[in-house]
């Protein structure tokens, strides 16, 4: 392996890495390239891609199922005079035109350093007299490249079924409704006696778990989404003042504010965002790509203190049910940063923003009083430890230790998948410096560390599950956001969750642990009272973030429980199932460890799953199923919820 001194080559061009949008390991490979010295644009849009394929050296890094994303595409049809295939991951190199032969991604230095001697060797060549085209198509077989796009063909449908049955599942997706199934009319025979199970009593077995499998098809559920964040280089300023002063602007943003800070604010330097000054606010308009946020960020020439507070009132325009309005704090010159956000579907979300090459991480979720179009949004910094607030109500208070220090803040606008412009207004902008923590960073993060491991090992427990019901900090689904069908209720007697038979769905009231946060390993437990023997209620456990993947465990009037696993979208083998004595009320409990479940009724326990197929738990559910063609009701009591 050549040294970097060797490889130095005077006047290097121009390098585009393309891939598709948001691939952590294109973003790693750009920032590795640019510290060896090359000079380096990451291309994860088509337009990005069309405006510089053409002239630069192009490393495009290949995935199995992206391949043939837009931005390669676009760079494979500008025909540049370099093409360099990076394999991301195991697959057969597509047939195309390219110049070297597939460099593999084993680790981030390693594909580095192979990329830059392959630049080093191509730049060398074109210096000699190469023509300025690529070279004949590598491999000689396989999957091509036709001159309006690929031309692979299609590996057959796939299923998007969606959360709990059929419908949409893109990930972090807001709910959508399910299409309609035909309700199922079967009897319900009365449960076997224990002693005697006859043919005819499998018989009946088998018409139940028909019913509960087919239920279970059809939960409603939910699926959010959160804002990716760029690279954005800020401008420099002159040299800061001795001390950070407050700032406040009721018309925000570049070309906006008129006041004593214009100047703070940064240039929009993203194509597909504009921003228009208005009588009264701030019109911030996104279109084209909704990969990441659409920022604005505010840089003083006083550098940020470790204390500070910003304010501003967002109001949506237009977008889905899964457009944003937010506030960055911790913003850093190389992307990344804390992002507090309210949806105009009803709720929060706190994301650790990654640098280019990261994925970002949920701090916290949860959800609103109601859905909504405008919010006063409020994050109060102290070091690492941040409070958010909505409309005047604080809807969490975390601490992470990511970013110490702040290079801008900003508010932003966000519509994961949208497909068409969203845009939102903005006004009431307020920065405000305070006194430094009298304690470290890495004192208030011990603190807080040893406060959440010490609240880890409690239970959490609540009389009345669910929104408006559990009076703690726990984050259930509300009444809202439930599939049409499905209604919930609670009073002194507990949550009763009321299902109809005819609905497309069924019921699930969601449960996104305390704070938005939940841990892989469990023990959940509660009491259910049924109206009916034709009733029926338990947990969902392991539901992925997709709400496509999850277990069910439940407990009829007739006295049969049943455990289901769905994958994908899909139920998987046979049920598990059996008979405890009929009853109306019944004590449930779930040990989640592993991939070992162990289902209890009534203090005893009646089954162990043990599968890995369903292997994180992104929420759990109280489920409501009821057989046949009776509406019905299941009432939820002593909640409890442990981590393990």
């Amino acid at each position: 392996m050549r040294s970097e001194r060797e490889r130095s080559v005077p006047r290097r061009p121009q390098v585009l890495v393309v891939s598709a949008p948001g691939d952590p390991r294109a973003a790693r490979l750009s920032d590795d390239l640019q510290e060896i010295g090359w000079r380096v644009i990451l291309a994860d849009t088509p337009e990005m891609a069309e405006d510089y394929a053409e002239s630069a050296f192009c490393v495009v890094v290949l995935r199995a199922r992206q391949w043939n994303a837009a931005p390669i595409a676009a760079t494979v049809r500008a025909r540049p005079p370099e093409l360099i295939p990076v394999l991301a991951e195991s697959m057969d190199l597509p047939r195309g035109p390219w110049t070297f032969e597939p460099i593999p991604m084993e680790s981030p230095r390693q594909v580095a350093n192979e990329v830059a001697e392959a630049l080093d060797d191509a730049a060398r060549t074109q210096r000699g007299g190469r023509g300025p085209g690529p070279g004949a198509s590598y491999p000689p077989r396989g999957d091509s490249f036709g001159s309006s796009g690929y031309t692979r063909e299609p590996r057959g449908p796939i299923d998007r079924s969606g959360p709990y049955g059929r419908g949409s599942a893109g990930i972090d997706n807001f709910p959508r409704s399910m299409p309609n199934r035909a309700s199922v009319r079967v009897g319900v025979p009365p449960p076997p006696p224990p002693a005697a199970k006859k043919r005819g009593a499998g018989r009946g077995i088998g018409i139940l778990l028909t019913l509960l499998v087919m239920a279970g098809l059809a939960f409603g559920g939910v699926k959010y989404g959160y804002p990716y964040v760029k690279r954005h280089y800020l401008t420099t300023t002159s040299a800061a003042p001795a001390k950070p002063a407050p700032y406040a602007a009721a018309l925000p943003g570049p070309s906006c504010d008129t006041g004593a800070g214009k100047a703070n604010w940064q240039p929009l330097s993203d194509s597909n965002i504009t921003g228009t000054c208005q009588a009264n606010n701030y019109l911030l308009k996104q279109s084209g790509s909704f990969s990441t946020a659409a920022e604005v960020f505010f840089k003083p020439a006083a550098a940020y203190p470790r204390s500070y507070q910003v304010g501003i009132t967002g109001t949506i325009v237009s977008g889905d049910s899964n457009v944003a309005v937010g506030i960055d704090v911790h913003h850093q010159l190389k992307g990344g940063g804390h992002l507090f956000a309210a949806y105009k579907g009803g709720n929060w979300h706190a994301i650790l923003g990654t640098a280019p090459g990261g994925t970002p991480q949920r701090l916290g979720f949860g959800f609103l009083a109601k859905p909504d179009s405008t919010f006063t949004m409020l994050v109060d910094v102290q070091g690492p430890t941040m409070s958010f607030t909505v409309n005047g109500t604080k809807v969490v208070t975390l601490t992470e230790g990511s970013y110490a220090s702040t290079d801008a803040v900003a508010f932003f606008l966000y519509d994961f998948g949208a497909t068409a412009p969203a845009s939102a207004t903005f006004s009431q902008f307020s920065y405000t410096p305070e006194a430094d923590p009298t304690l470290s960073t890495a004192s208030l993060l011990a603190t807080a560390t040893a406060q959440a491991t010490t609240a880890a090992k409690q239970p959490y427990t609540t009389a009345t599950p669910g929104f408006g019901c559990d009076k703690g900090i726990g984050q259930w689904q509300p009444q809202f956001l439930q599939a049409a069908g499905t209604t919930t209720q609670c009073d002194t007697k507990g949550l009763h969750v009321t299902q109809d038979p005819k609905a497309s769905t069924r019921g699930v009231v969601e449960f996104y642990g305390l704070n938005g946060l939940l841990a892989n390993d469990y023990v959940l437990s509660t009491k259910v009272a049924l109206d009916a023997t034709t009733s029926c209620g338990g947990f969902i456990t392991r539901r992925s973030a997709e709400a496509t993947s999850f277990d069910r465990l439940v407990v009829c009037g007739t006295g049969l429980w049943a455990i289901t696993s769905t994958v994908n979208g899909a139920t998987k083998g046979t049920p598990m199932n059996g008979f405890v004595t009929p009853a109306l009320s019944y004590t449930i409990a779930v040990n989640v460890k592993g991939s070992t479940q162990v289902l209890s009724i009534n203090g005893t326990q009646v089954a162990t799953l043990t599968d890995t197929s369903n292997s994180t738990t992104y929420a759990l559910g109280l489920a409501a199923v009821m057989l046949g063609d009776v509406k019905g009701t299941a009432t939820f009591t002593n909640f409890s919820y442990t981590a393990q």
